[in-house]
């Protein structure tokens, strides 16, 4: 199971951390004994979860001889406060941590070694876990071979690493982007965000000009980190997109894991760059960059040497990197009740990895669309990140207001 994805993300936590925490947000207080029964019940389920993960050389999990249970309970009221704690938390033991914040009202922080589960997984994760402490008995589907060995035949052997070599050389033709942030590595990742409504509005009115809300957003992210590090002139940023590989691979939905992958694109961008062009030109390359797979071709150049290492803390900037990274976790489908007690609010963000300054991660949930921006505090000041979150932010609602 532990391939490609797998070894990339657990290099990188050798040296920080890339770990995701989903978060649930109730309308009321849930009991905490039988929080802890579901979350017994889901290890017993998942027999990654409740390893070790080893590299001697090659990844593998080790099966634990005893846990504790991983869970944990606090009264503190700000989920956002916990949530950067969470996010550097170490997993040396099971590859899940549940956190139940007690206030007036209950919010699960729900964690994972990145290295096991994506953002999509831990919201399967998030509707088991919830399934179980409803009492309901349920099957899980037990995890295959890593997602490469899955692509299709003219992705794999010696085709699919011939196409490889052809892409790092169509890669190494993008050229220099606008980088920001210090050269430091990650230690801390502070977490901040909005919510915003009318977006199948907004939705409606970007199809009608060619792109969607997600490239609209993309367009918005892009112009104001123009407008803020760009000195006014024309410049090229670079937009990561990871991108789910589950229609690709074949993966059946209910499925854990890590099936994401970037799709790396470049864009030029001065004062007077139309904005819907520009989400146009979001839409139409990463629609055309995923139907020629480039995703699938990035996760095969991930696998790298089979004996994980550590990679070394960047001491200058890689012209390479990407200005912005930007996930799209879609509209989640309504998470069951729990005992009565309504999902409010739902976000999934992941730690900061050693390279990128920022990521934002957009997702809609019932009737609310969240914003959320995750920042390395050693790269970028919470003052920097607040003034680039504002920014969009007034972009978005002055899109939302006209866009009838």
């Amino acid at each position: 199971m532990l391939g490609g994805l797998e070894r990339q993300f657990y290099q990188q936590n050798l040296v920080g951390s890339t770990n995701i925490v989903c978060a649930l947000i109730f309308e009321n207080g849930l009991d905490s004994e039988q929080l802890k029964h579901a979350l017994k019940k889901l290890l017993d389920h998942h027999a990654p979860l409740r390893s070790a993960i080893l590299a001697d050389p090659k990844l593998r999990f080790s099966p634990l001889s005893s846990i504790e249970l991983p869970y944990q309970e606090s009264l503190e009221g700000d989920w956002r406060t916990a949530l950067e704690k969470d996010l550097h938390r170490q997993y040396p033991g099971p590859q899940i941590f549940l956190h139940h914040l007690k206030a007036d009202r209950s919010t699960l922080l729900l964690g994972f070694n990145h290295a096991v589960v994506d953002g999509l997984s831990s919201l399967i994760v998030a509707r088991q876990l919830l399934d179980f402490y409803n009492g309901q008995s349920i099957e899980i589907r037990p995890s295959e071979e890593a997602v490469e060995d899955r692509f299709p035949k003219s992705y794999q052997g010696v085709r699919g690493w011939w196409k490889a070599i052809r892409f790092i050389f169509k890669l190494a033709k993008l050229g220099p982007a606008l980088q920001i942030g210090l050269i430091e590595p990650t230690r801390s990742t502070g977490s901040i965000g909005f919510k915003l409504r009318g977006t199948r509005q907004l939705n409606d009115l970007a199809r009608a000009r060619g792109s969607n809300f997600f490239a609209l957003l993309s367009a918005v992210i892009l112009k104001s980190v123009h407008e803020i590090y760009a000195a006014g002139g024309e410049t090229s940023l670079s937009l990561n997109t990871p991108v789910s590989l589950r229609s690709s691979a074949q993966i059946p939905g209910d499925e854990i894991g890590v099936f994401l992958a970037g799709h790396l694109a470049l864009y030029s961008i001065s004062p007077s760059t139309d904005l819907w062009d520009l989400a146009k030109s979001c839409f139409d390359t990463l629609k055309h960059g995923v139907a020629e797979g480039h995703p699938m071709l990035l996760t095969l150049l991930a696998r790298g040497s089979r004996k994980p290492k550590a990679p070394k803390i960047p001491n200058k900037h890689s012209t390479h990197r990407p200005t912005v990274s930007m996930s799209n976790l879609g509209l989640i489908e309504p998470l069951p009740a729990a005992h009565g007690s309504k999902v409010m609010e739902v976000h999934t963000v992941s730690a900061q990895s050693m390279k990128d300054p920022f990521a934002f991660v957009v997702a809609s949930y019932q009737e609310e669309t969240y914003i959320d921006l995750q920042f390395s505090e050693q790269k970028l000041s919470r003052g920097a990140a607040e003034i680039l979150l504002s920014t969009v932010r007034q972009k978005m609602l002055f899109l939302s207001a006209n866009s009838h």
